[in-house]
């Protein structure tokens, strides 16, 4: 069976791991269609009639460029979408939409965004919910937590932390607590949805997570436990980011009813095979 695909962001993290996936899954039947998010004007991409759009693409960093690449990128692609009827669209949201709580996330809790990059993202999400309730489109939305896993930038905690246990150099501990989601674990989730978009109405918002809320600390001492061994730790007082929440879990009920999907690796097993893949 032919699979065309467009995947927005297929470069960064996830965009890799999930190609690398599809790939495998596809094989030779696999047809990543070119896609140049700096083109506005998606509608003459030559033979745009994809089979499923993953927008995985988003700008964290960057304010000037937050409106662009999550807002107006977003609408172009829904657009383009209600012309040519994929057969799903998912919608890489963020679980940062959600602002600060004091229990588990959950997908019909308001969102309190603190800064643009969490505004747009949840304007994004907005849009796909009015896109599937105005024309049809069939949009599903999910949000994922902590993820982690090879081609990970090296900036992010996990890489680092690899680095600096290969080196034998000593590490900055910030607090905090995160629902980590290996990156194979959060691509099945997503292709579940996407291969079955029918089982939920369409705008549905799924958390991706694990539901396990661990420290930064227990994610350094699952490096010990990897690596058989321990490097200095220096315990800093002070979040690394003012928006960091003390609380960061994810309710994964509804993935659960809806596509009987679990994630199921924890955080030890997830970082022995991330080492694995650095190492081997």
């Amino acid at each position: 069976m032919e699979m065309r695909v467009v995947i927005t962001g297929q470069s960064g993290f996830i965009g890799t791991n999930l190609t690398q996936h599809l790939s495998l899954q596809f094989g030779k039947d696999l047809e990543v269609l070119p896609f140049n998010s700096n083109d506005r004007d998606v509608e003459r991409i030559p033979d745009f009639n994809p089979d499923l759009i993953f927008h995985l693409g988003a700008e964290i960093y960057d304010y000037t460029k937050m409106k662009r690449s999550n807002i107006d990128l977003t609408l172009d692609l829904l657009e383009a979408a209600a012309r040519c009827s994929p057969k799903a669209f998912i919608y890489c949201g963020s679980s940062s939409e959600y602002g600060f709580k004091s229990v588990r996330m959950k997908e019909d809790q308001c969102l309190f965004p603190k800064n643009m990059y969490e505004a747009t993202k949840g304007c994004g999400t907005l849009l796909c919910q009015a896109f599937a309730n105005a024309y049809g489109v069939p949009t599903q939305i999910v949000r994922p937590f902590s993820v982690y896993g090879r081609h990970e930038k090296q900036h992010r905690l996990m890489p680092t932390l690899m680095r600096k246990f290969l080196l034998d150099e000593e590490v900055s501990i910030h607090p905090g607590n995160h629902d980590w989601v290996y990156i194979d674990d959060f691509i099945a989730g997503m292709m579940a949805i996407a291969l079955t978009p029918g089982k939920a109405s369409f705008g549905n918002v799924f958390n991706i997570g694990t539901g396990v809320q661990r420290s930064n600390m227990d994610v350094y001492e699952a490096f010990c436990l990897a690596f058989g061994k321990r490097v200095p730790v220096r315990r800093l007082k002070h979040h690394k980011h003012e928006h960091d929440s003390a609380n960061w879990c994810a309710d994964v009920q509804k993935m659960f009813d809806v596509y009987g999907f679990q994630a199921t690796t924890t955080l030890e097993q997830g970082i022995k095979k991330m080492c694995n893949d650095g190492i081997g």
